[in-house]
């Protein structure tokens, strides 16, 4: 077996070193140059932490070591809202189980409002409820389509400055809770 050492009588010289070196470091940089993006999404390229452009679905050429891309899924998705009770107009109280129904519509705002959309989608969402149910009676919550036309409006609103557009609300379950959990 030969091996290359001290004792081998091969010996690598410095060049031959520099020259592995630099491969070596070549290549690492044309893997980090590429950036191949999925056709259901869309990544936001930074440089030294600093917003530079969105890249689109296909292979896109970033300058290597210094950037990184974030990735957003463009495909509509279905956000499952927390079970929280609620007061309604009539002094009932309701829990209420709520999915949306979402969609990014502006990546690059969403990249500069928040890092985490949908915490902040669902947290709109539960405020949202709070003001709509409070305007409902009981019976309107429990059984009013209106609640989930009118909480689709208004999150719609709130969230559009995120660049997040509300495709649906979607009431899985709202059931009255008794005077015992007051």
């Amino acid at each position: 077996m030969d091996v290359i050492g001290p004792n081998s009588g091969v010996t690598l010289d410095g060049s031959v070193f520099v020259g592995i070196v630099v491969f070596v470091v070549v290549a690492v940089a044309i893997s980090q140059s590429v950036e191949v993006v999925s056709a259901y999404e869309t990544r936001v390229l930074t440089v030294f932490g600093e917003y530079r452009r969105l890249l689109e679905p296909g292979v896109n050429f970033v300058p290597p070591f210094v950037s990184r891309t974030y990735a957003f899924d463009m495909r509509a998705q279905t956000l499952d809202v927390p079970r929280e009770t609620y007061l309604t107009r009539d002094d009932s109280l309701v829990a209420v189980d709520v999915d949306l129904d979402v969609q990014i519509s502006d990546t690059e705002t969403l990249f500069h409002a928040t890092d985490d959309y949908e915490r902040v989608v669902s947290e709109r969402c539960e405020e949202t409820l709070r003001e709509v149910l409070a305007a409902a009676s009981l019976d309107d919550a429990l059984y009013g389509q209106w609640v989930e036309t009118k909480v689709q409006t208004e999150l719609g609103r709130q969230v559009d400055e995120f660049g997040i557009r509300i495709d649906g609300v979607e009431v899985n379950e709202a059931t009255p809770v008794g005077d015992e959990t007051r």
